[in-house]
């Protein structure tokens, strides 16, 4: 593997479980405010950095209250995500599977470690992390992701060298 690609991916990781992990509790739930969600688009721009954002998960949802089911399911859901996002051809088609992927994986999380949720409880939770993904990922991601389309970082950091 190419250094550049390492670096890319480790500094993504970093920067995803940093944020997420300085935020404390704030980052989980059903209503979470995780701005390192905004990466999930990076993928868009920079397809090697699917296994930074997974990596960058994985060691954020170390903390997470839902332990180990967050740790597998949470980091498997962004892995997808990131994976898809990585396929897209435009932006407003590359918001959708951070969204809806971790909506639904995070959602699930959430009624199995809350037992007295219920299955009944899956709706109000996917809806809810949806909501909170819409707004890290659409109102933090996209300026993000254009301001490094705009100032051609991708292009620069070319990661075949």
């Amino acid at each position: 593997m190419k250094t550049r690609v390492i670096a890319a991916n480790a500094a993504t990781a970093a920067i995803y479980a940093g944020l997420t992990v300085a935020l404390g509790e704030m980052g989980f739930g059903i209503f979470q405010f995780r701005p390192a969600e905004a990466l999930a688009l990076l993928p868009f721009l920079l397809p090697q950095t699917v296994w930074g954002l997974f990596v960058g998960c994985a060691c954020a949802n170390i903390v997470s209250q839902y332990g180990l089911l967050d740790m597998v399911i949470g980091s498997l859901a962004t892995l997808l995500a990131a994976f898809l996002t990585s396929k897209c051809k435009r932006l407003r088609v590359a918001i959708l599977p951070p969204i809806f992927i971790n909506a639904a994986a995070v959602g699930a999380v959430i009624v199995i470690a809350t037992p007295n949720l219920g299955w009944l409880g899956w709706p109000l939770a996917a809806a809810g992390v949806a909501f909170s993904q819409s707004l890290s990922v659409g109102f933090i991601g996209v300026p993000f992701i254009l301001a490094v389309k705009k100032l051609n970082i991708a292009a620069r950091w070319d990661m075949s060298a």
